[in-house]
């Protein structure tokens, strides 16, 4: 006999800054870069590097959305697993569009100045992830 979770995928998530509970979710959206990439139950076997972007992740009633900065996608078609390995991931309740700003506009500012090129770099990378943000609590937030 099939139970429900037999046609779900089971969604694990690790950050820098823990291990989420395991979630059971019909597909997952999320941009790498070669693309955008919807993972569905029994999806191929699949490893890419995750973009700062928004990761969309459903069910069968809800979409949940986050800011993520990047990191890994990996799916095990013979476990109906994909594995999240993200440098940070953020809900839209937890997005704070004041810090957001001010991490742009501190980012924005280095790029401004006569910084080094390793500081530009992570000036660059802090604009992407706060503009990021902005968008995902700005088109998702209800």
């Amino acid at each position: 006999m099939q139970t429900k979770t037999n046609n779900l995928i089971k969604v694990q998530i690790v950050s820098h800054k823990k291990k989420y509970p395991d979630i059971f979710a019909s597909s997952l959206i999320v941009e790498t870069t070669t693309g955008e990439v919807n993972i569905l139950p029994y999806h191929i076997e699949y490893l890419g590097e995750v973009k700062i972007s928004t990761l969309t992740i459903k069910n069968e009633n809800e979409e949940n959305h986050y800011a993520v900065g990047g990191g890994i996608i990996h799916f095990i078609q013979s476990t109906n697993t994909c594995r999240l390995i993200l440098n940070s991931i953020y809900s839209i309740e937890e997005i704070d569009i004041a810090l957001a700003e001010k991490e742009k506009e501190e980012a924005l500012a280095v790029l401004k100045s006569s910084a080094s090129l390793i500081e530009r770099k992570s000036a660059e990378r802090s604009l992407q992830k706060a503009i990021n943000s902005l968008n995902v609590k700005g088109k998702y937030n209800k």
